[in-house]
């Protein structure tokens, strides 16, 4: 586990105000301890970002996966279809034998996306993030290599 005194691209730029700028100049937001890519629709808009990173032990079993997507195109399937990629893609080209997923309580578009792309519900982090003024608690979705569907959602 790395420590904020660590050398590696993450912490390099961590409270850094232009973070992922700077992360981009480093690496291009793909490295061993995390990596980014652009959400682009057909016509080159870019409407959000998915990222994942490797967790457990070892490296490489478990990863943890997120997306981002801009307010004016939520509720459009994008999230979810870039989840599915990203599924895709890590299940197809690494060992990874988990794929987990972390959202708040309250983002119930984001945990009907999960749930169709095969992710379980496993626990709730009561009270682990505060957003808005609030404490809110997180879901932990996994989803396991045995259970994966490839394909289209």
């Amino acid at each position: 586990m790395r420590s904020a005194s660590s050398s590696g691209p993450d912490s390099v730029i961590r409270g850094h105000p232009r973070a992922r700028r700077k992360r981009w100049e480093i690496d291009g937001c793909i490295s061993a301890e995390s990596a980014a890519v652009a959400i682009v629709l057909a016509d080159d808009t870019v409407v959000g970002i998915a990222g994942w990173r490797p967790r457990g032990f070892p490296s490489g079993v478990t990863y943890e996966i997120g997306v981002g997507v801009l307010p004016e195109h939520r509720g459009q399937g994008v999230g979810t279809a870039a989840q599915k990629l990203l599924v895709d893609y890590l299940f197809g080209r690494t060992t990874a034998n988990r794929i987990e997923a972390l959202t708040n309580g309250g983002n119930l578009g984001e945990q009907k996306a999960l749930e169709r792309l095969g992710f379980c519900r496993e626990g709730v982090m009561r009270g682990r993030s505060f957003q808005h003024g609030a404490y809110v608690d997180v879901l932990v979705y996994g989803l396991l290599r045995t259970e994966h569907r490839p394909g289209t959602p």
